[in-house]
């Protein structure tokens, strides 16, 4: 086909379907790229460059924290680094998207990165959360568990784990080879993807069981403190007020941290986890591979706005990397201001 038919084709095309439904040129292999398909896309990509430049940069930032910084920073971090990467992966998933190559070991690879990434995601806030649990109920041995290098240690054993599931389908556990598309529902088994689904569900399971347990101990240790030191007051005959209560104050702070970036999360990935499920159990049997991977795309907006959230949060509640985006943003005034004034 020459390029005036294909230019006829889509002038026709145009006057009979809505203009968000135009093609606005055909990728590889003939696959049509709408308007609606393409703006999709840019604003993704955009996404994507922020979530990796805000994220490596928090990063960069807790690299150079202080000696005596709290754990919990390490499994922070980790979690920034694996934002980072989700950011890198969706700038060139969007490359993908909009030129359509087909190749079914590379759709394996992409995919599998994909699980990798959010599957130490999960990870790591499975790992924020025991930290927090075992700090507020077993604080005094807490500290010859939650070591520094012990905390470097799993985050590097974590990464192993996720890298071998998501090499595992290159090796053969992975649907027969199919040119005609590539969909994340048309590469991977089902059972694979149940599989992991069962271990973020698990995970979740845990982190909601530890947080309960966590938010009951530490108002009953509070609760207990404050009525004792009013106690002590009314023996000694002083005016009894609410002060501030200096052991809520030790736990509920860092506690704050974890359970905002903990709560958005589920929040993002709640589409996505009902969504999912409704593929393995056959609900959207109905849609082809190609319609149930484009669904997915959609609803994966979530998890971009969450990992450009994450540094957000960061920023906004973790007074070294709050210092270092003031200055990065002072600077560029800064920068801005003189060469306007030159």
């Amino acid at each position: 086909m020459d390029n005036t038919s294909v230019t006829s084709d889509l002038t026709s095309s145009a006057g009979q379907t809505p203009w968000y439904n135009v093609v606005v040129y055909q990728g590889f292999n003939g696959y049509g790229v709408t308007i609606t398909y393409l703006l999709m896309n840019l604003i993704v990509a955009t996404l994507g460059l922020a979530i990796l430049l805000l994220n490596s940069y928090a990063a960069y930032v807790m690299s150079c924290k202080p000696h005596n910084w709290d754990v919990t920073y390490v499994f922070i971090k980790n979690l920034a680094i694996s934002d980072a990467l989700c950011g890198l992966f969706t700038i060139y998933n969007i490359f993908y998207n909009l030129i359509h190559y087909k190749l079914f070991y590379e759709c394996l690879f992409r995919f599998g990165v994909l699980n990798c990434i959010l599957l130490n995601s999960s990870l790591n806030l499975f790992a924020l959360t025991f930290d927090r649990y075992v700090k507020i109920t077993a604080p005094y041995i807490y500290w010859r568990i939650f070591e520094e290098e012990r905390a470097k240690v799993f985050t590097i054993v974590t990464w192993c784990f996720t890298i071998v599931m998501a090499l595992v389908p290159l090796v053969g556990w992975h649907t027969e080879q199919n040119t005609d598309y590539c969909g994340y529902f048309g590469v991977f088994t089902r059972a694979y993807l149940a599989m992991l689904l069962l271990i973020v569900l698990i995970g979740f399971l845990l982190l909601c069981v530890m947080y309960i347990h966590i938010l009951i101990i530490a108002s009953a240790k509070s609760s207990q403190t404050q009525l004792f030191q009013e106690r002590m007051l009314q023996i000694q005959g002083l005016a009894v007020y609410r002060s501030r209560n200096p052991v809520k104050a030790l736990w509920w702070k860092p506690t704050k941290i974890i359970l905002l970036i903990i709560g958005i999360n589920v929040l993002c990935y709640t589409p996505v986890g009902i969504y999912v499920p409704c593929v393995l159990f056959g609900m959207m049997d109905d849609l082809d591979v190609g319609t149930q991977g484009t669904l997915l795309l959609y609803i994966s907006c979530p998890l971009y706005l969450n990992s450009l959230a994450n540094p957000i949060i960061y920023a906004y509640k973790i007074p070294l990397v709050r210092k270092a985006f003031r200055r990065l943003v002072c600077c560029s005034k800064h920068d801005s201001t003189a060469s306007i004034t030159y």
